[in-house]
């Protein structure tokens, strides 16, 4: 990502440099030498952080603070977006009920001829929706801003190759039991289900309270308390201890956790 966001700096800033000196073969649509990079002013940076934040924070009230009534927004499939209550109506939903993980990794802010704002941030993103579907993805979003306000964003996204770690780490934990308690099929994809949906449950509260600098201690033991107890119920106490034992071991050993 981070190359990703040199390269693209480094386009920018060579377009104009050869624009100023040659004749291209090609007419640019957007006269970059119009625009100023913002390095001392990062209040358009800050409204577009603002909006990344209320919306990991299920805060839909302070993200329509943020929006232009004529606000106008490309989704990732080129599909059109166009004024507050069409807004209100594809995005509250999913903000208000969603949990969201947005891990930005980059961002640049210019500044038009007419003195409005651009901005382009790089995110990791996260959503699990209320049924508890993930899905994952890199995204790159054109923010544009007048007045203060969003009136414009186009937005990209693309699958990203390698799932949150939180995945892996379940499909890890599940193969080990699977292998040391040679369990069927059946089972498998129990235990599957069981520590992926406290994983979805339980990361986007560590991440919110690592933000605010809070103890995330305590969401990791009622994550464990909870697969625990549900363990418990279904093969009992015995053979649950069996498993966490193993689970524990398997856990000190391959992610270095201190138990």
């Amino acid at each position: 990502m981070k190359k990703l966001l040199f390269l693209t700096t480094l386009c920018c800033f060579t377009s104009l440099s050869y624009a100023q000196k040659s004749k291209l073969p090609y007419e640019i649509r957007w006269p970059l030498d119009e625009w100023k990079l913002n390095k001392k002013d990062d209040s358009a940076v800050r409204l577009v952080l603002n909006l990344q934040k209320a919306a990991e924070n299920n805060d839909y009230s302070s993200i329509k603070t943020f929006i232009s009534d004529s606000i106008n927004i490309t989704s990732p499939d080129g599909s059109r977006i166009q004024g507050i209550d069409a807004f209100e109506e594809n995005f509250r939903p999913l903000i208000e009920t969603a949990s969201i993980i947005i891990r930005p990794q980059g961002w640049l802010s210019f500044k038009t001829k007419e003195k409005n704002d651009i901005v382009l941030l790089w995110t990791q993103e996260e959503i699990i929706d209320e049924h508890g579907n993930l899905n994952y993805y890199n995204a790159q979003e054109g923010f544009y801003i007048v007045n203060g306000k969003i009136q414009g964003i186009n937005q990209w996204h693309r699958p990203r190759i390698n799932p949150p770690s939180y995945v892996s780490r379940v499909n890890k934990i599940v193969d080990h039991l699977s292998n040391e308690f040679s369990l069927n099929s059946y089972i498998k994809d129990y235990l599957q289900d069981l520590y992926m949906r406290n994983f979805l449950k339980t990361s986007p509260l560590v991440k919110k309270a690592a933000d605010n600098g809070e103890d995330v201690r305590k969401f990791w033991s009622t994550h464990s308390q909870s697969i625990r107890s549900e363990l418990i119920k279904t093969f009992g106490q015995d053979n649950a201890n069996k498993m966490l034992k193993s689970v524990n071991e398997f856990r000190k050993n391959n992610f270095k956790d201190k138990i």
